[in-house]
């Protein structure tokens, strides 16, 4: 497939998850329905970027990027899991069984950021390393490095969502190049 394919799908991924977050108040189902063809698009856009590190032996963003689409994978299946099982459509009503899960989802949340947030710093680096890029490889590294830091501080976090989608739209500009740049 060529990088202009995967830039495509990046695209799509991209509007899709845009979607998805404007109709989650409405539908919980509709959002995962959302979700989930979002996530299917950013697997293949980031298969993308691990045929691209090791065509050019960029083992840090190889690390980095394939840590990503782990991470991609089982924040869907969390989705799944608090969306469909654990009060199968009912909601606790005593204030200690609410209380206790609003804990465990924030330390949850926490721990997750910091995980995300540190393999975003390793992909950012990878992307430093992407030379034949020049300076829009740099910049997708930076933003991917600020993003990280920003999710690993947590409550700032919010901020890089928007950074995210900023190195996102670069990351899908760096696809439509690659097939001039990497034989």
């Amino acid at each position: 497939m060529k990088y202009e394919t995967y830039a495509w799908i990046g695209l799509t991924g991209i509007i899709l998850s845009i979607l998805g977050s404007l109709i989650g108040n409405v539908s919980p189902l509709l959002f995962g329905f959302f979700i989930l063809l979002s996530t299917v698009a950013s697997l293949i856009f980031r298969w993308a970027f691990i045929k691209i590190s090791k065509k050019t032996k960029n083992t840090t963003l190889l690390v980095g990027t394939f840590s990503l689409l782990v991470l991609n994978i089982l924040s869907f299946l969390f989705y799944l899991y608090f969306l469909f099982l654990p009060f199968q459509g009912k909601f606790p009503t005593e204030f200690n069984a609410m209380q206790m899960m609003f804990v465990s989802m924030m330390f949850f949340f926490i721990i997750a950021f910091i995980i995300i947030g540190s393999f975003l710093i390793v992909t950012g680096i990878g992307y430093l390393g992407l030379k034949k890029f020049g300076g829009l490889a740099t910049a997708t590294g930076v933003l991917h490095i600020i993003t990280g830091a920003l999710f690993i501080t947590f409550i700032l976090a919010f901020l890089g969502l928007f950074t995210a989608l900023a190195a996102w739209i670069l990351e899908v500009i760096i696809l439509f190049k690659a097939d001039k740049l990497i034989k």
